[in-house]
């Protein structure tokens, strides 16, 4: 990649970073932010999903886990303390869809045409973000999307990750004082003391009880967060 290309790459993530702190409810900003500058990041995690049994499953069956998300039907008939069912409730209350996150990391601005298989990755681990969010009982509020951050940088070790979250935290102190950074990093250790989560089966998790998935996956309540959001009620 060229330096020129390089420079249009921050150029374009700096402007949607401005624009995303300026309104945090924007989401599509924080996927232009990802594209723009995931680097090699996502290659390298394409060479551990594929090096694991179910990443290759994945690859080779060309499966794509939004086919499960957006099946509301299928989620409905799991049981109710089901991660499914858990999920599904997380996107009604917010009035989402599998479909929303799809159309909100799209731009061409900036993302080189990948190969079938490394996009299969990348939708994977797009579209994981909302089950994330039922897995870690983060919330869609500007902290609870702060500390996922935190949490999906641990995971996937993009640095665009880390830049956001970071500025991001100084754009909420005023509101929940320097606690913020606190929560954000209890919600980076325990994302490296959990299971690499994106090369686990979800298609099979769903349907498990949330409480066996969280300890099977070795994810902790956010106590951090909750105590801020506590104390800001």
């Amino acid at each position: 990649m060229n330096k020129r290309r390089t420079k249009e790459q921050w150029l374009v993530a700096w402007e949607a970073f401005k624009r995303l702190i300026a309104d945090p409810s924007k989401t599509k900003e924080f996927f232009v932010i990802i594209n723009a500058l995931s680097g090699p990041s996502l290659v390298r995690g394409f060479q551990r999903f594929v090096a694991t049994e179910h990443g290759a499953s994945v690859i080779t069956k060309k499966m794509d886990l939004i086919d499960t998300l957006k099946d509301h039907d299928y989620l409905r008939s799991l049981p109710k303390d089901s991660l499914g069912a858990h999920y599904l409730e997380f996107v009604r209350a917010e009035k989402l869809k599998a479909e929303d996150i799809v159309e909100a990391s799209s731009t061409k601005k900036v993302r080189d045409r990948l190969g079938e298989d490394l996009s299969r990755f990348a939708r994977r681990q797009r579209d994981i973000h909302d089950v994330w969010h039922a897995v870690t009982q983060y919330g869609r509020d500007d902290l609870g999307e702060l500390c996922l951050m935190s949490f999906a940088y641990g995971q996937i070790k993009n640095g665009a990750i880390g830049i956001v979250a970071f500025v991001g935290a100084f754009t909420l102190v005023r509101r929940f004082g320097l606690g913020v950074f606190s929560a954000m990093f209890f919600a980076y250790r325990d994302s490296k003391r959990a299971k690499w989560l994106l090369a686990e089966n979800w298609e099979e998790l769903i349907k498990q009880p949330i409480a066996e998935v969280r300890a099977f996956l070795n994810v902790p309540a956010p106590r951090k967060y909750n105590q801020l959001l506590g104390s800001r009620s």
